[in-house]
């Protein structure tokens, strides 16, 4: 949930920056482009290091405020690359900014780039990368391509992947899959071998009458659905993302 309301920052922040860019643009478009006075490419430079002060001002504020109040880990190793996937050195920031600026820059007034934000970040970007649907669920046709384009597949997982992969999982008893035995036997001599090809762990191994399983045993369980299949996926994924924002 603490990841989920980080990334939904993410939608307010471009609806208030594109009317900027827009107008910046149509000043542009209007004035300097028609006498030649500047390239294009001197525009979006100047809009994208203009940001640069307040992305990682406001990314930093956020991190310190966000993480450590949903009490993930405090070990540099860990809190320190999910921050570099916050900013762009230090990525989220930029990559939902560049983002922002890519719809803005395509479309032709404010009114049109905010009907087409929900669209392009929620019915596409959010709903391909793999934890709104995991990805086995996917649909062959979106999972071979768009799940490997979308800039979120790799946000996400990169994020998720340093604070949930070594957590020990503890079901609720209303969360655990209770299986009755044959009798004469315990419950880990019925489920070892199932417990050897398959995640998760059961909460007694000497039950001689139910069986009560949990599917997942650690946070690496869990993050292998989202196809992570290691730890050190997580700052492979986090150079990916940097990737998207140039």
């Amino acid at each position: 949930m603490a990841m989920l309301n980080f990334i939904f920052v993410a939608p307010g922040c471009i609806n208030q920056m594109q009317p900027l860019f827009i107008q910046n643009r149509d000043i542009f478009e209007t004035r300097e482009k028609k006498s030649k006075t500047y390239h294009w490419a001197a525009f979006v430079a100047g809009q994208v290091v203009s940001e640069i002060p307040a992305l990682i001002v406001c990314g930093t504020s956020a991190f310190v405020t966000w993480y450590f109040t949903a009490r993930f880990p405090a070990k540099a190793s860990l809190s320190g690359q999910v921050y570099f996937q916050m900013l762009r050195n230090v990525v989220y920031e930029f990559l939902y900014t560049s983002i922002g600026q890519a719809i803005a820059a395509y479309s032709p007034n404010a009114f049109f780039a905010a009907l087409a934000n929900p669209i392009i970040l929620g019915a596409a970007l959010i709903n391909f990368c793999g934890v709104v649907v995991p990805y086995g669920q996917i649909q062959a046709f979106w999972r071979y391509w768009l799940y490997w384009l979308d800039p979120f597949t790799y946000l996400v997982q990169g994020l998720l992947t340093p604070v949930t992969w070594h957590v020990r999982v503890q079901c609720k008893p209303d969360e655990l899959t209770y299986i009755p035995l044959p009798s004469n036997t315990t419950c880990g001599d019925s489920l070892r071998e199932f417990l050897a090809d398959h995640a998760g762990s059961v909460t007694d191994l000497r039950n001689t009458s139910t069986c009560a399983y949990c599917e997942y045993s650690t946070g690496a369980d869990y993050l292998r659905t989202m196809n992570i299949k290691g730890a050190y996926y997580g700052w492979r994924l986090t150079g990916i993302t940097a990737l998207f924002c140039y």
